[in-house]
């Protein structure tokens, strides 16, 4: 799945979004191994204060339908993305020592460190592999793919890598959007706008993360997203994985748009929830 393939690149760089030290980091990190179905878990909110405690009673109708994902044998990590990013949302609040206002938290949390990396000719085929062009529902006909990665050789790379987050959360964490930007040594080369909303029973998001490809001469960001949207519910869940060409057709979170999102056909990974049956296409 390409989520889990981008996550595998930002290992390459020792990128994470849980954190990250001032000092150099070098070396030839692989891919870490999807968990066996058993050691899955669901993703919990592990940070403290106002925000967590908001976040965890937000989350909390939704625990079953995502632990039922969690206990599926496909390495299919899509439904940890709201729980995921969440999480971030109220650690980085703890973090800034962010307060509310008007109702709302407004707040930025940054990082930066100095980093290398290196990457094989065999561990970015690998990748190239997982992260081909991908299907769109915008798109009017199947993706071309073409992976002519070949050869004996090492990318390698690093600099100053920066991380901004921009948050605007409601306090009582009934919506929020986050815009994650990364760049190394001044060039954009990460860029992710997650959104959520509640509704009722339910929980609307929609993630999109900046494409990213790797060859010999490192990391290019291209101009197309990968979107992750879906709806949680207290008796099951559905996220659609796909491709948007641009930032412009990033779709806005809403209950209606991501019905709309949900029924498309034309997606990379669709996973379903409905009580204890999971089921995952492809």
């Amino acid at each position: 799945m390409k989520r889990t393939a981008y996550g595998a690149l930002l290992l390459f760089l020792a990128l994470l979004l849980s954190g990250c030290s001032s000092a150099p980091q070098t070396g030839e990190p692989l891919p870490t191994a999807t968990p066996e179905p058993h050691h899955v878990e669901a993703p919990a909110i592990t940070a403290q204060g106002r925000l967590a405690d908001a976040a965890r009673d937000r989350l909390a109708p939704y625990q079953a339908s995502i632990a039922a994902a969690a206990r599926q044998s496909s390495a299919v990590l899509t439904y940890t993305i709201p729980g995921d990013i969440i999480n971030k949302m109220a650690q980085d609040a703890a973090d800034t020592g962010a307060q509310p206002q008007d109702g709302r938290y407004r707040f930025t949390w940054q990082q930066s460190g100095n980093y290398t990396y290196s990457a094989s000719a065999m561990q970015i085929a690998a990748i190239e592999e997982a992260a081909e062009n991908t299907p769109s529902p915008l798109a009017s006909q199947d993706p071309v793919m073409d992976n002519q990665q070949m050869g004996d050789f090492s990318a390698t790379g690093g600099g100053q890598f920066d991380r901004i987050c921009v948050y605007d959360l409601a306090e009582a964490m009934t919506d929020g959007t986050a815009e994650i930007t990364d760049t190394l040594n001044g060039a954009a080369t990460g860029h992710e706008l997650f959104s959520f909303l509640t509704e009722q029973d339910r929980l609307y998001f929609v993630d999109a993360t900046l494409d990213q490809a790797v060859d010999i001469d490192g990391l290019t960001a291209t101009a197309r997203y990968l979107v992750a949207a879906g709806v949680l519910r207290p008796d099951g869940l559905e996220i659609v994985e796909f491709t948007v060409p641009g930032k412009d057709q990033v779709p806005a979170v809403s209950a209606a748009g991501v019905q709309e999102l949900l029924s498309a056909g034309n997606v990379l990974t669709r996973i379903t929830v409905k009580g204890q049956n999971v089921t995952v296409f492809p």
